[in-house]
């Protein structure tokens, strides 16, 4: 029964079910070119930096060091997952109401879904790996017994971790049940624990100052306090079979110990799920009269708020800007005005730069339309044109961004120390970024929307709106960044920025148009 399960589960993890594809073999062809061009671009990335770091280790003989890196990185990716994923795969079933009276056992139900849980995060985390694990094996060489090293480390070492983030994702998600505000309870929350684990790699990195420039040092400083990391590196670089064993067997029975210590707290929490009480307090209202644009504005503020995982993804960026943009007025930016100048850029050009980098990660429109889901049709059966509906979604992502994006560049001109020309147009290219990417994402969801869903996951991090709006936004950014680059010999600095921001607001006419044009259309085909 539980390899019956598995491939039920499986069934929610093939192309044409997370991407809904269903046109013709032309447009799958083409969708999965661009995947995996993509997919190449950031791999490639990675890879150059990584290679090269490489090469420089080798060259003083202690490439081990960059098995602090794999380390770390083989982490990253499942501890996020996890944080966001236990609560509502293994702990709070959302089809547990159909489970349940089935014939099966809860622990191959609870096991099945964990598993389907660990190989999609493994799979994800081992393609990010690749140009890494290259990297180290093109100058260090591998045999048959380093790959099956390697491949069995990089399977255990990140369970502790992952029962860790399991443990604080459950009690996240049971204490936002005990709050009114529960929703906005675990968003902060889940936030904090966000920022909690870049502050801990923050601050290794100011108390770390060596030749291997702090990150490394400071990876290799962890395993004084977690001694799986010293047993990961040696197993590998030393082919070490007793740090595996030892890896191993405290990893694999920490796992079994959590399965079926988990597994009856599953049951229960599902069973208690299913009983919920709800009480409500009757108070006159006042009939307030409002605009349909911004009726509809404030409903998608509610759906935003209402998805821990959608503000972690689309508001994550925007938080941290904001964040950083505070922080600059309490720490000393010397260093960073040290690299600027080595740059030879004004500072005011990086900085938006960063600021459309940010912009793009906040792809509310690119996803909102597909969040719809099964209540589609009560939108499509109002008295409101398609055109307002995809509009509002459009201010809505603006009304969220452009303040965040004005305070936080107002900040950094005090910190800065910019102009009052440059703060200007700072703002100017950045609201014009905001309201093109806006647009163009909008778009994105019109013509690749995800309308059928088991939960929200899969439309913030699985869905075509998310990978191309993400996208999409980063390439605009880069065109902006090439323009600039080409003609800054003809034109200065200033007067480029004021130009680049022009195009941008000019090129929102076509796509305005397109939203006009196309949304009643499509609309009635969904």
């Amino acid at each position: 029964m539980y390899f019956k399960l598995l491939k039920v589960y499986f069934k929610d993890y093939t192309f044409d079910r997370m991407f809904q594809i269903n046109g013709s073999k032309t447009k799958k062809i083409v969708l999965i070119g661009v995947l995996l061009y993509a997919l190449t671009a950031i791999l490639l990335s990675f890879g150059y930096m990584f290679f090269s770091l490489a090469e420089g280790l080798s060259l003083i003989n202690e490439l081990k060091y960059l098995l602090g890196y794999l380390a770390v990185f083989s982490l990253m990716l499942p501890v996020v997952m996890t944080l966001f994923r236990a609560s509502g795969t293994i702990f709070f079933y959302k089809d547990y109401d159909i489970v349940a009276p089935l014939p099966i056992k809860q622990r191959e139900i609870f096991i099945a879904k964990l598993t389907m849980m660990m190989l999609w995060m493994y799979v994800m985390s081992f393609i990010l790996l690749l140009p890494l694990l290259f990297s180290y094996f093109y100058f260090a060489g591998i045999s048959i017994l380093t790959f099956f090293i390697t491949l069995i480390t990089l399977i255990v070492f990140p369970i502790v971790p992952v029962i860790l983030m399991s443990f604080i994702s459950l009690g996240i998600g049971f204490l936002a049940t005990k709050f009114k505000l529960g929703k906005i309870f675990q968003i902060i929350m889940l936030f904090i624990v966000l920022f909690g684990i870049m502050s801990v790699q923050f601050f290794l990195n100011q108390a770390t100052q060596s030749a291997l420039s702090g990150p490394l040092e400071s990876i290799f400083n962890m395993s004084q306090y977690y001694p799986p990391l010293k047993w990961f590196v040696d197993a590998i670089y030393e082919n070490d079979l007793l740090s595996l064993l030892y890896l191993v067997s405290s990893h694999v029975i920490l796992f079994m110990i959590f399965i079926f210590s988990v597994e009856k707290l599953s049951t229960h929490l599902n069973q208690r799920g299913l009983n919920k009480h709800v009480s409500k307090k009757i108070k006159s209202s006042k009939i307030v009269k409002t605009s349909v644009t911004q009726m509809m504005i404030k409903k998608e503020f509610n759906k935003f708020f209402s998805i821990p995982i959608y503000v972690l993804n689309a508001g994550f960026g925007l938080a941290l800007l904001l964040i950083a943009a505070v922080g600059s007025l309490f720490v000393d930016l010397t260093d960073v005005f040290i690299i600027v100048d080595a740059l030879d850029l004004d500072i005011y050009v990086i900085l938006a730069l960063v600021m459309g980098f940010i912009i793009s990660t906040a792809y509310t429109p690119a996803i909102s339309l597909s969040l719809e889901g099964k209540n589609f049709w009560i939108i499509k059966s109002l008295p409101i044109k398609a055109e307002q509906v995809m509009k509002s979604k459009i201010y809505f992502n603006i009304v969220l961004s452009a303040p965040i994006i004005l305070i936080s560049i107002f900040i950094f001109s005090f910190s800065l120390e910019l102009t009052m020309l440059h703060t200007l147009l700072l703002m100017l290219i950045s609201i014009s970024l905001v309201v093109l990417i806006s647009f163009v994402d909008a778009i994105i969801n019109l013509y690749f929307p995800k309308m059928d869903f088991k939960n929200e996951v899969e439309v913030v991090k699985q869905s075509l709106g998310a990978f191309f709006g993400l996208i999409v936004g980063m390439t605009v950014v880069a065109t902006n960044a090439i323009i600039y680059y080409l003609l800054i010999d003809y034109l200065n600095s200033e007067w480029l920025t004021l130009l680049i921001s022009i195009l941008n607001f000019l090129l929102i006419i076509p796509f305005h148009d397109i939203i006009k044009r196309k949304s009643e259309t499509i609309f009635q085909k969904l």
